[in-house]
């Protein structure tokens, strides 16, 4: 391993690492209704947010079908709702928020801020953030004004931040004279995949519904209805799904191919899942997340995929997706009241 590539690794372990393309934008939502107007539209919490705190969430069609993931935060100061979502995803979800606007006194535009972000411990730190309970804050980085936005994509703390396209230079200069460690984007990936945490159009397809693509965290079970719940309920009340989003850990570090198959050690007549993101962790060692059939969810589970005269045997690991995330009582279906049997995420 060569010793950029280390010294990337530790600053996000341990230290301070700066990121300088997040691959994703914000969405501003403003007007009167427009926390009362978004309830009803996304998955998780909105109206009950206050200033400053942000939830994980999903914006689903009326079949129930993923359009987009994202971060929401509450930004009072502004009088308006800021929505995290990945570039390539951004497009289709301001669309489909638009269609979907009648009379509310509600306006969506994409903010013309860039986005840059600091992840690893040594975070809180380097941005001198006095109250790290709030997801939202308001600073000054070497006189430029800057929103930090808490958000963690290597399931390490971290924050975006949010500022003029034309301060970045300025502001990652500031923060690398405080330590912070330039990193690549293959660095973030290694540690995306080691810490289970997929992405919405690449780990899910077209017809991918939420709780296959292993999301629970982004679901509020007790809230009222919105768009696409009707399925999600029916899915949840049946107990199980029949195909769902598993990380996998492999007995080699070769690279594993988008699209790989991945079958049962004793049966060959059906395959028993598809690779879609992999990399190497921090470990050394080579994960992927996979779609695997009901069968073969439990931990442990032993599958192998079969190459050009090589076969890799790979295990399910016991991490569930997105294992990093804080998880609230309204995102389990038994502590909101749910039927016993209610669809439960790997814990």
């Amino acid at each position: 391993m060569g010793s950029s590539v280390t010294a990337e690794l530790h600053a996000i372990q341990d230290g301070l690492a700066i990121w300088g393309s997040t691959g994703e934008c914000a969405l501003e939502i403003t007007g009167d209704d427009r926390a009362s107007w978004l309830q009803g539209m996304v998955t998780c919490e909105v109206q009950l947010l206050q200033d400053g705190e942000s939830r994980y969430g999903c914006a689903l069609d009326v079949k129930g079908r993923l359009v987009a993931d994202f971060h929401i935060y509450r930004d009072d100061t502004e009088a308006r709702l800021l929505l995290l979502v990945n570039t390539a995803r951004a497009t289709a979800l301001l669309s489909h928020l638009e269609q979907l606007l009648v009379a509310e006194d509600v306006e969506l535009a994409t903010s013309t801020s860039h986005a840059i972000s600091l992840q690893g411990p040594g975070a809180v730190a380097a941005l001198g953030v006095a109250n790290d309970s709030l997801d939202l804050q308001r600073l000054d980085i070497d006189g430029t004004a800057c929103l930090a936005l808490a958000r963690s994509h290597t399931g390490c703390p971290g924050y975006d931040i949010i500022l003029k396209a034309e301060d970045v230079v300025q502001v990652t200069s500031a923060l690398i004279e405080k330590g912070a460690v330039e990193v690549e984007d293959a660095t973030i990936e290694r540690f995306r995949v080691y810490a289970a945490i997929p992405k919405v159009g690449l780990d899910t397809q077209e017809k991918t519904l939420v709780l296959e693509a292993g999301l629970n965290d982004a679901i509020h079970w007790g809230k009222g209805c919105y768009l696409g719940q009707e399925v999600v309920r029916r899915q949840g009340d049946r107990g199980h799904t029949n195909r769902e989003l598993r990380q996998v850990v492999f007995d080699t570090n070769h690279p594993v191919c988008l699209g790989t198959e991945l079958w049962p050690l004793s049966d060959a007549s059906k395959a028993a899942g598809t690779v879609w993101s992999s990399a190497i962790g921090p470990d050394g060692k080579q994960y992927a997340l996979a779609t695997v059939k009901r069968k073969y969810f439990q931990p442990g589970t032993m599958l192998e995929a079969r190459g050009e005269g090589e076969t890799m045997q790979c295990t399910i690991t016991d991490k569930r997706i997105r294992s990093h995330a804080k998880r609230r009582d309204e995102n389990d279906p038994d502590l909101v009241g749910r039927s016993a049997g209610a669809h439960r995420a790997l814990l």
